[in-house]
């Protein structure tokens, strides 16, 4: 137990400390927190007042987008890496999804929140998908129809080290990699001697197709 709760408590850091790199992104959030907590706590919604949340809410995306847009062909140092892009518009589509499910609590039950608030819920939804495929296009550089490219969510080694210590491995990032490569040179070089015990050669690849055909017999190729 005392494992698990200190497991969760490097988790939770780091989550926070990824945060507050994309945070800079995505100032209008604490105004979907502030909205989240008055549901939970059950207080009747104020439409007007929410409205102008909203509308501020959406004024600031828009900023936001355009304010990014303003500085993409300058220095790198100015403009948010592609790593952070992406994260704040995987947090976007999160903050999204969260202002939907508390607008579709209160919408209908309650005529006067729907009068006052639904187009302005609608713009600034409306708002965060346009950010987010900006995020993740114009910032992070990934196409909308790119299924190759792979951005990773590096934590850096200290961050590393601490989630292998809280698993118990009593290895560095560098001794579990030479390790691999280790392993991978062993495996290889079983692969090629099965290979040549097929008749294959070195061609370890041509070997592992040949038992899926349906007429080989495995006992007669190793003889």
């Amino acid at each position: 137990m005392a494992n698990h709760l200190t497991r969760e408590e490097h988790h939770l850091a780091l989550t926070a400390s990824q945060w507050k790199e994309a945070e800079p992104l995505l100032p209008f959030a604490p105004t979907i927190f502030t909205l989240e907590d008055s549901k939970r706590r059950i207080e009747p919604p104020n439409g007007e007042k929410i409205a102008g949340q909203l509308n501020a809410m959406c004024t600031a995306i828009v900023a936001r987008h355009k304010e990014l847009e303003a500085v993409m062909g300058k220095q790198a140092a100015v403009r948010p890496s592609g790593v952070t892009a992406w994260r704040a518009a995987d947090d976007l589509d999160q903050l999204r999804d969260q202002l939907h499910r508390w607008f579709m609590f209160y919408n209908g039950y309650d005529p006067s929140f729907t009068w006052w608030t639904a187009h302005p819920y609608q713009q600034t939804d409306q708002a965060m998908k346009d950010y987010a495929t900006f995020l993740r296009e114009k910032v992070a550089g990934i196409a909308p129809d790119d299924k190759t490219t792979v951005i990773g969510s590096p934590i850096g080694r200290e961050a590393l080290l601490t989630q292998l210590s809280d698993e118990m491995i009593p290895y560095t990032p560098e001794e579990l990699i030479a390790m691999a490569k280790e392993q991978m040179a062993w495996y290889k070089r079983e692969m090629q001697r099965a290979s040549r015990e097929m008749g294959y050669g070195d061609d370890w690849r041509k070997a592992l197709e040949k038992p899926k055909t349906p007429t080989w017999d495995r006992a007669n190729s190793l003889n």
